[in-house]
């Protein structure tokens, strides 16, 4: 049985913070259950992956597999928000929501058509030009003057596209590559294909393999993520946007290709273009980005952004190992037969060695809670991992330490600080937002409430100590899992049936109060280094 309906539903953090956190805790209500949500989502990617799994076409596999993207962003979220209104509807109750949720709210579905036509970068030609050679000759600076000349007037052999990152920095200096960084969007042909029948044929076959079949799976599903959805409108939006993705795809296997491509920002519906259409006739290595060690396993992340490269460069052989043991044999991975490819970072080594001098383990007085990201994305790696649910969790979780009289700081997420702006300030003692490398000498104990920051894997390499608010729904690598307990304090959090994750005050304190006797770092020498 349902709780008692609230009049307004707060859709977005606009709606939070236009009514206050006293207004959203007392009238805490999210319509979409937890375990509903979950099984509506896994069917949506079980469907696309066995559909496109299938296909005898290789070109028409890959175009389809460029465009899974498109089931997360913005399909997830599209039928989620669809919940939401058609439950509003329903039982008469307004939705108060801003920008942050209006894509989903009240998608605009011919602006979703144009995703691959509408290229555009925030730099103009003459200053892309003026970037790339800036780029070349700071970012060769490994290589002696001679080489450096060379790989400026010789045929470019190793191309870049995408951010000059650390791991993607440290893999060319380390294989002494002279790497021409160029912007994607140069790379893309702007000439039309004469042979626009093969386009046609092309998305002739996978709208009739692919769409047609998921959209009829779904359409006989009897809920409200469903409900009224304009599947025509859809259908059609889809439609147009494989076109043009198969247009560039095509262009891009015409081209001549480099001895090999290198890949950041991998996960990008373009990036992947690149990736599909060259990799058969080249060497292409896609990036890791983040903070995915193998701890938590990403299934539905790993197969929707990263198997489609075959050869996909990691931090350590520990990430490596065990991509390979959780991931290989998932559907996609079986196809595309990833490569885990180890970049031997030495970062992780590196900051053990240079943090020695850190402050030692000590009585916790000061807390930093790591903050989340707070946007309309609802995830399912990590249960909870969805705005409504985490505000809620944090905003408890400050309250229980006040209580005991910590010094709490709330680390904003570096991508959320305007959506999160004026919420906690008055809650902790102090509301921080500059980057985390920075600022972690403040505090005694880091709270993590997810495995997915960035800053997870830093934290780790510290000598502060550690709590994980942890929720035992989740999947994790065992192995990992085992070493991440030497190191961190776990506290048990569960969801109940209202979506409130539920964590125990007095096992939290338990934990701080009694952090590891010693500082075991197995975790970072078996995973990350």
């Amino acid at each position: 049985m349902r709780k008692k309906l609230p009049k307004q539903i707060l859709a977005d953090m606009y709606a939070i913070r236009k009514k206050g956190l006293t207004y959203y805790q007392e009238n805490y209500f999210w319509p979409v259950p937890e375990k509903e949500h979950r099984n509506f989502v896994q069917l949506m990617h079980d469907t696309y992956i066995s559909l496109i799994s299938n296909m005898d076409d290789k070109d028409a596999f890959n175009i389809s597999l460029v465009d899974y993207k498109f089931i997360i962003e913005p399909l997830e979220g599209i039928f989620h928000y669809n919940y939401i209104k058609e439950f509003s509807k329903k039982y008469d109750i307004d939705i108060l929501s801003g920008n942050e949720s209006k894509r989903y709210m009240d998608p605009d579905w011919h602006n979703i058509s144009l995703f691959y036509t509408k290229l555009s970068f925030p730099f103009g030609k003459v200053q892309r030009v003026i970037r790339r050679l800036v780029k070349n000759i700071i970012f060769n600076r490994h290589l002696s003057v001679w080489k450096q000349i060379k790989g400026f007037f010789l045929k470019k052999e190793t191309i870049g596209i995408g951010s000059y990152d650390r791991l993607k920095r440290e893999f060319i200096e380390k294989q002494s590559y002279y790497c021409d960084h160029r912007e994607w969007i140069d790379m893309i042909p702007t000439k039309e294909l004469s042979d626009s029948d093969k386009v046609s044929k092309l998305v002739q076959h996978i709208t009739k393999n692919v769409i047609n079949p998921f959209i009829s799976k779904l359409q006989n599903e009897n809920n409200l993520f469903v409900k009224n959805m304009d599947f025509s409108q859809l259908k059609k939006s889809w439609i147009c946007r494989l076109n043009d993705a198969t247009l560039i795809y095509l262009a891009l296997k015409q081209q001549s290709k480099p001895k090999r491509l290198l890949v950041t920002e991998m996960t990008k519906p373009h990036r992947i273009l690149f990736t599909m259409a060259f990799q058969e006739e080249c060497d292409v290595y896609g990036f890791h980005h983040g903070n995915d060690s193998g701890l938590t396993v990403y299934k539905v992340g790993h197969q929707s952004e990263r198997a489609h490269c075959k050869k996909l460069v990691v931090p350590t052989d520990g990430i490596a190992r065990e991509f390979s043991k959780i991931y290989s044999n998932d559907p996609i991975g079986r196809v595309m037969k990833t490569e885990f490819i180890s970049a031997d970072s030495l970062f992780y080594q590196g900051l053990l060695s240079s943090l020695d001098q850190s402050i030692p383990n000590v009585k916790t007085k000061k807390i930093m809670i790591i903050g989340a990201p707070a946007n309309p994305n609802r995830y399912i790696h990590e249960q909870g991992q969805f705005f409504y649910v985490k505000i809620d969790l944090e905003l408890r979780l400050i309250k229980a330490l006040k209580k005991h009289n910590y010094n709490v700081i709330y680390k904003v997420h570096p991508d959320r600080a305007v959506e999160i702006r004026g919420l906690f300030e008055d809650y902790v003692d102090e509301y921080n937002v500059e980057p985390f490398e920075e600022v972690w000498t403040c505090a005694d104990t880091f709270i993590f409430t997810d495995t997915a920051s960035t800053t997870f894997g830093f934290s780790l390499a510290t000598k502060k100590n550690i709590v994980l608010l942890n929720n035992k729904f989740d999947e994790r690598n065992q192995f990992a899992q085992n070493l991440l307990k030497k190191r961190v304090r776990l506290v048990d959090m569960f969801m109940d049936d209202d979506l409130h994750l539920q964590f125990d005050s007095n096992s939290l304190i338990y934990a701080l109060e009694n952090p590891h006797s010693t500082i075991d770092y197995s975790f970072v020498h078996e995973i990350l280094s």
